[in-house]
């Protein structure tokens, strides 16, 4: 019999190695994913997703802390939380909230409470507590009793926004805050800003029709013709309006995303 060259006995001796090695691994990995557990709700949130499961969904990450003392679980139609402020437990879509009161599971809106759910009425002059308590609402309801632009949020404000928190000082009048899924967001108005619900219309107004009829070729229709909550340019062509880009998105509320930012409580300098 012919032998092997021995360094033809050691390459083909490492090579088999390596192959063995490279199979252990792909098993150990294959094994590690196997062994990851679905996330799944336990305790309260299973208690309560077992009589709506519906409307609750499946989990899609296991449950850990939220902002405020809460304890948050995302799933595939919303969030569940519980509050540590008051042992609450409920679950939010986004606009609305399901609880299990004196009558059973009961839905009601993010912002409105029922009578049995707190004596008082719980309220809030913490905006970051607000929104963790309440989840999702599109402006601050009757239980925020703080200052319309608290420091804390003019500071985390600058911060989201990237300007000096010394030169950023806006009139409180042109401020707007709401909370979406238990996180504050901010909006300031300035030149041709929307911090309202944004028009994502594709049809051209009255105003832009004449506009174009006298100015057949133009490439940009003024913003006060095509107004300031538009997510849209346009222009015009053969004396037809038409959309030229998309300068704005809109996020799942119906805001401008790019114009609502989400602060943080003490970030920047004071």
């Amino acid at each position: 019999m012919r032998k092997l060259p021995l360094g033809l006995v050691f390459l083909a001796t490492a090579v088999c190695s390596a192959l063995v090695v490279a199979a252990a691994l792909a098993l150990s990995t294959a094994e590690a994913v196997a062994s990851q557990a679905d996330p799944e709700f336990r305790l309260g949130f299973r208690a309560l997703a077992d009589r709506i499961p519906e409307v609750v969904g499946q989990p899609l990450e296991d449950e850990h802390p939220g902002p405020n003392d809460t304890v948050v679980q995302t799933t595939t139609a919303g969030m569940m939380v519980w509050r540590a402020l008051d042992n609450w437990t409920g679950f939010t879509d986004g606009a609305r909230t399901w609880v299990v009161g004196p009558s059973g599971v009961e839905v009601r809106a993010n912002e409105d409470r029922f009578p049995w759910e707190s004596h008082p009425p719980l309220t809030f002059d913490d905006p970051f507590a607000y929104c963790a308590a309440v989840g999702t609402v599109d402006r601050m309801g009757a239980g925020y009793v703080g200052p319309r632009f608290p420091d804390a949020v003019r500071v985390g404000l600058a911060a989201a926004m990237g300007v000096p928190v010394a030169n950023f000082r806006p009139p409180s009048a042109g401020i707007f805050l709401r909370c979406y899924q238990g996180q504050l967001l901010a909006c300031t108005v300035g030149a041709n800003l929307n911090c309202g619900q944004a028009d994502t219309s594709t049809a051209p107004n009255a105003g832009m029709v004449r506009f174009c009829k006298a100015s057949p070729e133009s490439d940009f229709i003024p913003l006060y013709i095509v107004g300031h909550d538009g997510i849209y340019s346009w222009g015009c062509r053969d004396g037809v309006p038409e959309i030229q880009k998309q300068i704005f998105h809109v996020d799942p509320r119906g805001f401008v995303a790019e114009l609502w930012h989400a602060v943080q409580p003490g970030e920047g300098d004071p």
